[in-house]
């Protein structure tokens, strides 16, 4: 049994799946095995991969497109190591990446999950122009690249993935008791973190850049943001309940952009409860708006402690929730980040 099981699920990805593969292939940790779990390519995935001759490699394809969560779960099945580390098929892990992992895990029994900062890149013009790739570079990655203790870590995981799937190692019998859901295409992996996050496993970033992270034009999260949502309000769907009945307080959404509406959505949907009102930092009193027919109003306008307040806001929830903090608002229990 090697010590440390490589898994990587792929579909039609002849384009940089080689050189993926290499990045694993080339690490200064060399006791390994790669688990590799073809689902249904239809282009030349499963040849480029049958080519390489490497007897850590285990190649297995499945009869029909079974999505992700299946993937990752037939995958982790199949890991023997004391230690499962994740791949994606267009990532570049850096050399010392498993031992440096490793390493730490073996140190340090009290971390269930550990991952790294991780470094976004793109060969593509387009994408490089596009406002995704600037968000990402700028916004994102200052997001998750930065020192967290671990109760600030745990605490964040609850308002958005901070973990980067394919930069992550933990422990394989946390399998025993943790698996991806199959009725996700997207978010896999933040029900995966955040159940674990829920019982307590704790997690650890190490401050090295360890993963290169590819961005294409195919980048599922480019194409498919709504329907992540969705599956982020699936995933808090018990906690969002336990927020909204906590206390008889009117309901205020901060953020006025499209995930404020989905949560306006959400909320009157299943809770049959109406929120009372909107808040974005940058309405004027006399320009006042509404969404969804819910007036829109200026921070400066109301007192929070009257409000159980959803912080909507992908970009500004750390503001957002300091200012919140600030004024003597505990998170859960008077505000709550949906993302």
């Amino acid at each position: 049994m090697r010590p440390i099981s490589v898994l990587m699920t792929v579909y039609n990805g002849e384009k940089y799946v080689m050189e993926a593969i290499q990045s694993i292939l080339n690490q200064t940790f060399q006791d390994f095995e790669l688990i590799i779990i073809d689902d249904a390519s239809t282009d030349r995935t499963v040849n480029l991969i049958r080519g390489i001759l490497d007897e850590r490699i285990s190649l297995h394809t499945l009869p029909r497109n079974m999505g992700v969560g299946y993937a990752n779960n037939y995958a982790v099945q199949l890991a023997s190591g004391k230690y499962i580390a994740k791949m994606d098929a267009d990532d570049i892990s850096h050399p010392e990446r498993l031992a440096t992992q490793f390493e730490f895990l073996e140190k340090n029994a009290q971390v269930g999950i550990v991952d790294s900062f991780v470094n976004f890149f793109t060969e593509s013009g387009s994408v490089k122009k596009s406002q995704r790739f600037k968000d990402y570079k700028d916004i994102y990655s200052s997001q998750i690249n930065k020192y967290y203790d671990s109760k600030t870590l745990s605490k964040e995981l609850f308002w958005f993935c901070n973990i980067v799937h394919s930069a992550v190692m933990y422990r394989r019998g946390l399998t025993k008791f943790f698996s991806y859901p199959l009725d996700m295409k997207i978010c896999e992996d933040y029900s995966f973190f955040y159940r674990m996050n829920d019982k307590g496993i704790i997690f650890h970033k190490m401050p090295f850049f360890l993963l290169s992270v590819r961005l294409s034009e195919n980048s599922i999260t480019a194409t498919k943001t709504e329907e992540m949502l969705i599956n982020i309000f699936k995933i808090k769907e018990n906690d969002i309940s336990t927020f909204i009945r906590i206390n008889e307080k009117p309901i205020a959404i901060w953020g006025a952009s499209n995930l404020g509406k989905l949560t306006c959505n959400y909320i009157r949907n299943n809770f049959n409860v109406q929120p009372m009102i909107f808040i974005d930092s940058n309405i004027k009193k006399e320009d006042r708006r509404q969404l969804q027919n819910i007036d829109i109003v200026n921070p400066n306008e109301i007192e929070f402690n009257e409000f159980k307040i959803f912080v909507a806001s992908s970009y500004g929830k750390f503001q957002i929730a300091e200012e919140l903090e600030q004024k003597g608002l505990k998170n859960i229990k008077d505000y709550f980040v949906v993302f």
